[in-house]
């Protein structure tokens, strides 16, 4: 009994809590809601009195209760503050409506205010018409304004169409507002007369102002407004309208380009031959741009396009702009090159474009700019340029991860500033036309978009854009709108190959709005060169000829060097070849430390032979094997090895990105070289290298041949006898002429030179001296003379006196001025007295200079080059200074210490002047670096020691 007595009453208890819930906060019929409230508190406009009766007479009163014209705030633009409250709740939104009166049918009408919308299926004399739609979180529209648009304010624009008297404009604002109840207000009314100045329409293009013989098929036209309508409320339209209308052309009757061409003097006439409606732009996302396909213009007329501005207060320009011009249907848009670029070379796009891979990398950042990049082991491998290859040809290395990252553009997109050194965004569209000057023409229609294609269709373009088949040519190309970013990534992805070995083009084109396409697209062709076996040498011949070291004689020398390999392939990097690809490697790096040829150039070479002889020149400051540090570094790391024999002052830049010298020659990074305790005084000479390993023998100087002249001058003239040289080992003074410090003694013969001007007079000299080895060498033979007008030419004649043969002749044209000449003569065995025959043109009034006329004789050899100084610069050729010392890491291995001859110190100078290094054994190639000249080496000395590189580095060749 107990337990049901509970029971029941547990129930009653649960019943009256939920009927308490159910009821909390609502209000019955003792309780009822309350009303919310709102009043405008702030605006410009007036409240209507209770003694003047409704709107229609408020609208005749209302210029009588504006007491104060002056003072009252009349701009159409308004804004508009409320308060609102609720005493028994939340005010949950807010209505309003913008009322003109028509003075007409005496009534209000709601739709005629800028930038609002209302509900037009509502009856029109209804009390629910006219309020402003709101756009709610669901996506509808209703009057109340959403949850984060609950501002107690609004920008109301009032009609203000009569421009005579701003008190016929008369507008109310309407605002209510709804509690948590959804019960509204009373409606809040204030009322306003509101003026606005008249605008004035201004017209242009999306390429600014144009002319009007320059305008294709379709174009963007910008419109523009201005009154005088404070706060800058009239500096933009609500709308504009517009039409077409075509004019008759009145004058010449020729399709010119523009000023200045024959015909382009015409002008517009009365006539209107055809014109279209007027257009407005109301419904446009854009209202103050419009975009338009014109037909082509016949000869005799010209198109127009009429604008006028209808501003915020629903003023329309009682007049027009107007753009006058002459339509054209055969312009085509131009692509960008990627280099050589028209406007300007710095806006060349090869520096954007970049190679990422197994054999293109770069352990630091080259340019100034974020480029692309990857972690490899723990660090950022940056990417590279592409590099144009000996053969003009832009190449890279092939691997299976291999990325091409590319850039374009259209012809006049970007401009260079020659005053800021800046490129800044045109968007200008150029036509070309090679009959044209200037042949690339500006004209005035946007590109719209920019299309690619890979070796001819789109296979490996990632989905970058939408693929589009070319009605003319059935090409597919990928498409790009101009509006997004124009680059492309190319890479080889694991489960496919994209980039394949071999030779690619890249073709780019702009297309314009018209749907014109570049009729010539850009190519960027490129070949992925694939890595093979290592063999082979390469020869790099840097050396500049010089007197110390003669071209000719330096490549004979070095041909006999490699002499029994198989294959020796030379690169003279003083070819115009090379230093044209170095230019344009220049380019495509966009800076001046960029190689002379391609990674593809070299990487399948086993050893390459780098020699830079020209003693007197340093190695920071002049040897290019700077600028190939970076190919250098990925040809060792693929197994290449490297000898490099050349000039003093061989050191590592402490600046230097790559220290090349450090990580793969075995340099230390504060190796300054060149050892300051020798002194540089011409009595210390260097003269071997003795080696610190025993597998390799001793390298000594060439010491024959040496022949000096004991005048400043080794010139021969008719004022100066032939007939004073030194013989044997020369004066202490006359050592900074040679490079040697040990002199043979020379063979004296008596030989008898001749010289013979052009009337025949004769200059004999007699008792002139010679040297060893006179028969079958290679002379060099040299004149130098100045004339006092142009000739036809000079004949200089070689004879042998012992069978009165002709051994050379040489005949050179010259104009006025010096002529300067240097020959190479082999004399035969059988000449002994040789005879010069110098003749100069004979010309009436032509005058030679005899005084100035100077010829010389001297010899050299393949195997003995002869070394000498001319002119009175003292240049210690043979001194220490001239041979670079290295200061190594600990797994370097020095192989020559210097031999130096000098009365102060020993025979033996320890200083190290060459070396071997291999960074990684098994993976790197060995850098064999010599801190002077090989080619100064005895040529028997220099065979046993390239030989024995080429059996460590496994080159074959025969004795």
């Amino acid at each position: 009994m107990f337990r049901k007595k509970s029971l029941i009453v547990i129930v009653i208890l649960l019943i009256s809590i939920i009927f308490t819930i159910i009821n909390c906060g609502r209000k019955g019929t003792l309780n009822p809601n309350s009303e919310p409230q709102i009043v405008i508190s702030e605006y410009s406009g007036i409240a209507r009195p209770d003694t003047v009766e409704n709107d229609t007479a408020m609208y005749h009163d209302i210029g009588g209760l504006i007491t104060d014209p002056n003072l009252y705030d009349s701009i159409f633009c308004q804004k508009i503050y409320w308060d609102a409250w609720d005493a028994d709740g939340t005010v949950e939104g807010y209505a309003y409506r913008i009322g003109t009166w028509d003075s007409t049918a005496n009534n209000w009408v709601y739709d005629k205010a800028y930038g609002i919308r209302i509900d037009t299926t509502i009856e029109t004399t209804s009390d629910n018409y006219g309020w402003v739609l709101h756009e709610q979180p669901n996506g509808k529209f209703g009057i109340w304004t959403p949850p984060d648009e609950r501002f107690a304010q609004a920008t109301i624009y009032f009609p203000s169409t009569d421009t005579s008297d701003f008190r016929k404009n008369f507008g109310k604002f309407d605002v209510k507002c709804k509690d948590n109840y959804n019960e509204e207000s009373e409606i809040a009314t204030r009322y306003f007369v509101t003026y606005s100045e008249i605008p004035e329409t201004f017209i242009s293009t999306s390429q600014g102002n144009i002319d009007s013989c320059r305008v294709g098929t379709a174009i963007k036209f910008k419109f523009y407004v201005n009154d005088n309508d404070p706060f800058g409320y009239g500096s933009e339209a609500a709308y504009y309208k517009y039409r077409i209308v075509n004019v008759e052309r009145v004058g010449a009757r020729e399709d010119t380009l523009g000023k200045g061409h024959p015909g382009y003097e015409f002008s517009i006439g009365n006539e209107i031959l055809d014109s279209t409606d007027w257009f407005s732009s109301r419904d446009s996302t854009k209202t103050d741009e419009v975009f338009l396909h014109l037909d082509a213009n016949d000869i005799n007329e010209l198109t127009q396009i009429q604008v006028k501005a209808v501003d915020k207060a629903g003023i329309e320009d009682p007049d027009y702009a107007k753009m006058t011009f002459f339509v054209r249907d055969y312009f085509t848009p131009m692509t960008a090159p990627f280099a050589d670029n028209p406007l300007s070379k710095e806006l060349d796009i090869l520096p954007e474009i970049f190679v990422l891979g197994e054999y293109h990398y770069l352990t630091y950042l080259s340019v100034d700019k974020d480029i692309p990049k990857k972690i490899v082991g723990g660090k950022y491998h940056y990417s590279t340029q592409f590099y144009y290859n000996k053969d003009d040809t832009l190449t890279a290395v092939w691997s299976d991860d291999i990325e091409i990252h590319l850039k374009w553009e259209y012809l006049g997109e970007y401009i260079y500033d020659s005053e800021t050194h800046s490129r800044g965004y045109k968007g200008f569209t150029y036509f070309y036309d090679a009959s044209l000057t200037p042949s690339y023409i500006q004209y005035y229609c946007d590109v719209e978009y920019m299309e690619i294609q890979l070796d001819g269709g789109v296979t490996g373009i990632p989905p970058i854009g939408a693929k589009i088949t070319d009605a003319a040519t059935g090409e597919d190309w990928i498409r790009i709108p101009i509006y997004e970013d124009q680059v492309c990534k190319l890479y080889n992805a694991p489960s496919s190959i994209n980039l394949s070995p071999g030779k690619h083009i890249f073709r780019v084109r702009a297309v314009d709005s018209q749907g014109a396409a570049d009729p010539n697209p850009i190519e960027l062709v490129f070949i992925l060169f694939e890595m093979g076996d290592k063999n082979n040498i390469l020869l790099i011949d840097e050396t500049v000829d010089d007197t110390f070291s003669p071209e000719d004689s330096v490549d004979v020398f070095f041909n006999k060097l490699t002499d029994g390999v198989n294959s020796v392939i030379v690169f003279d990097l003083e070819d115009d070849n090379f230093t044209t690809i170095s230019l344009k490697n220049q380019t495509g790096a966009g800076h001046r430390k960029a190689p002379s040829f391609a990674l593809s150039d070299i990487i399948n070479y086993k050893l390459i032979i780098w020699h830079y002889n020209k003693i007197s020149a340093s190695y920071y400051n002049n040897c290019k094997l700077r600028n190939h540090y970076n190919l250098l570094k990925i040809y060792m790391n693929t197994g290449g090895n490297l000898l490099f024999t050349g000039c003093n002052s061989l050191r590592e830049d402490t600046n230097e990105n790559v220290p090349f010298l450090y990580e793969y020659c075995g340099f230390t990074e504060d190796n300054d070289v060149m050892n300051k305790s020798m002194p540089e005084e011409p009595q210390t000479y260097f003269c071997a290298a003795k080696p610190i390993e025993e597998d390799y023998n001793e390298l000594h100087i060439k010491q024959n041949l040496l022949k000096l002249y004991t005048t400043s001058s080794m010139l021969i003239s008719k004022n100066r006898p032939f007939n004073d040289w030194v013989n044997g080992e020369p004066e202490y003074w006359t050592k900074s002429n040679t490079f040697f410090p040990i002199i043979d003694t020379l063979e004296s013969q008596e030989k008898q030179l001749v010289i013979y001007d052009t009337l025949g007079q004769s200059y004999y000299y007699q008792n002139c001296s010679t040297l060893t080895h006179f028969h079958n060498r290679e002379f060099k033979l040299g004149y130098k003379s100045k004339q006092e007008q142009g000739g036809n030419q000079y004949k200089l004649e070689v004879w042998n006196l012992s069978d009165s043969t002709l051994i050379e002749q040489f005949i050179e044209n010259n104009t006025s001025g010096w002529v300067n000449r240097i020959h190479l003569i082999e004399i035969p065995v059988l000449a002994d007295s040789v005879q010069i025959r110098l003749y100069t043109p004979e010309i009436a009034g032509y005058r030679t200079y005899w005084d100035n006329v100077y010829i010389w004789l001297y010899s050299f050899s393949y195997d003995y080059p002869e070394y000498f100084k001319k002119g009175s610069t003292v240049s210690y050729c043979g001194g220490i200074g001239y041979v670079s010392f290295f200061s190594l890491q600990n797994m370097a291995t020095p192989i020559f210490s210097a031999v130096v001859v000098d009365s102060l110190y020993a025979d033996n100078y320890n200083g190290v002047v060459a070396s071997k290094y291999t960074k990684e054994e098994g993976e790197t190639g060995t850098a064999y670096i010599l801190g002077f000249p090989l080619y100064y080496i005895h040529l028997d000395n220099a065979k046993q020691f390239i030989h024995k590189v080429f059996d460590e580095v496994g080159i074959s060749y025969q004795e």
